[in-house]
């Protein structure tokens, strides 16, 4: 009786006593398939031979089932986790400071192997802080330095990850970054112009992008508010004595600088437009 598994191959004696005595030696489909090609001349291919083993194992004849194929390897090594440095996974996710790709950045591994380990330790009985997914920050304030840095870096072959862990900023603001980067230079290749309404700077004239700005003598502050196509925008006016930043944009540098924490808060900030303006 035919079967939908067995093509046209006709099964005779000689391929039945074949195919148990490939089988009862433990040998797969396929190269079960090649000697029943050298043996009768015509390939029955593998689904037939499964189906025809499955037969003969319903009916008692064969005892050792096909061999399963081996598992495919998809060539990317596992991460190995030594006591040390799963101590460090634990201390760096509890801090709590860092998200799983800069954490895989700082500990050399990739970011599916730190979920996949967290996940262990948590069914472990290990006690993590709880995921909590980063607010993207969209509205960090860029300046030239930092940009300088971020773009070093980025030709030196780093990953965003691995940049916001050694800068210090969110992976989320560091991608959205890159992405207004490549942007940019994609706009200026092309010729168009970089913003078709740019910001007020401190003097209530239009601010410059980066492609417009001075090299010397200009103010690198840039705005710490969104743009629509992500670029950002700088101030231009006369830089105060040996700084980079105009005299209404030094005091907003220097706490920036200096890491203040009230720098990110929106009454702060928008005094100090005022005091600017």
């Amino acid at each position: 009786m035919s079967n939908a598994l067995d093509t046209n191959f006709c099964w005779n004696a000689q391929a039945e006593a074949c195919l148990i005595e490939m089988i009862e030696a433990g040998r797969r489909a396929r190269e079960v398939c090649e000697a029943l090609k050298r043996l009768v001349g015509d390939d029955p291919g593998r689904n037939a031979v499964i189906g025809k083993a499955n037969r003969l194992a319903r009916r008692g004849v064969l005892i050792k089932p096909l061999t399963p194929p081996k598992p495919r390897r998809s060539g990317r090594a596992t991460a190995q986790w030594p006591v040390q440095k799963r101590d460090a996974l634990i201390a760096a996710w509890n801090a709590g400071d860092r998200d799983e790709a800069q954490i895989a950045a700082v500990l050399s591994v990739s970011v599916g192997s730190v979920k996949k380990k967290l996940a262990c330790l948590r069914a472990a009985g290990v006690r993590l802080r709880p995921a909590i997914k980063p607010k993207p920050r969209w509205s960090w304030p860029w300046d030239l330095p930092m940009d300088k840095k971020i773009t070093a870096m980025i030709n030196a072959g780093s990953k965003p990850g691995r940049i916001a862990a050694y800068l210090g900023l969110p992976t989320e603001a560091v991608q959205a970054r890159v992405q207004a980067w490549n942007r940019r230079h994609e706009i200026a290749a092309a010729g168009q112009a970089p913003h078709p309404d740019p910001v007020i700077g401190a003097d209530g004239r239009p601010g410059l992008t980066l492609l417009e700005l001075p090299d010397i003598g200009a103010c690198k502050f840039g705005t710490h508010l969104p743009d629509v196509d992500g670029l950002a925008r700088f101030c231009g006016q006369p830089t105060h004595s040996d700084d980079v930043y105009c005299a209404a944009h030094h005091a907003r540098a220097h706490l920036r600088r200096s890491g203040d924490a009230r720098y990110g808060d929106p009454k702060i900030a928008k005094k100090n437009r005022e005091v600017a303006a």
